[in-house]
């Protein structure tokens, strides 16, 4: 290689390389991004509105009519001890063998999946008070593992 040859050649490598531009986004790009977004928004809002509208509103059957009847304790109990509570009711009689067991059990079941919340009582109002005195009533509660803070029959 000739001097001129090296000249040459370290001159090429000294020059410096030419700044990178900045990489833009064409303007039409952004658009499309922006319109593909508000789209999707859009679809999500009348997924959730056609959803929430979609729902069946639960009839409104009145108000509850005033009551008295003696727990399994042989205490008195009303529609006064509730007022201004959540609860939940049942309707059954000790000496049933069909439906009862089965809406015991998932009142039982109830009474486990909501253990966390002591405000929300539970009542199974029976059908029989002839026969389904306090100390029947006591008995089946017990045998249903009913929580007497929370389940009163």
């Amino acid at each position: 290689m000739t001097h001129d040859e090296q000249h040459e050649t370290s001159e090429d490598t000294l020059q410096p390389s030419p700044t990178p531009r900045p990489q833009t986004v064409p303007q039409r790009a952004l658009w499309i991004t922006f319109a593909l977004g508000l789209s999707v928004v859009a679809i999500a809002a009348i997924c959730l509105w056609s959803r929430q509208s979609s729902e069946p509103k639960l009839p409104d059957l009145g108000a509850v009519p005033d009551w008295t009847l003696t727990t399994q304790a042989g205490r008195p109990m009303s529609l006064a001890d509730f007022r201004g509570q959540i609860w939940v009711a049942d309707m059954i009689f000790t000496h049933c063998t069909s439906t009862c067991p089965v809406m015991t059990g998932k009142m039982y079941l109830l009474q486990q999946a909501t253990a966390d919340q002591p405000d929300l009582k539970l009542v199974s109002f029976d059908v029989d008070p002839e026969r389904d005195t306090p100390d029947p009533l006591a008995a089946y509660a017990t045998r249903y593992h009913a929580d007497p803070k929370r389940w009163t029959f």
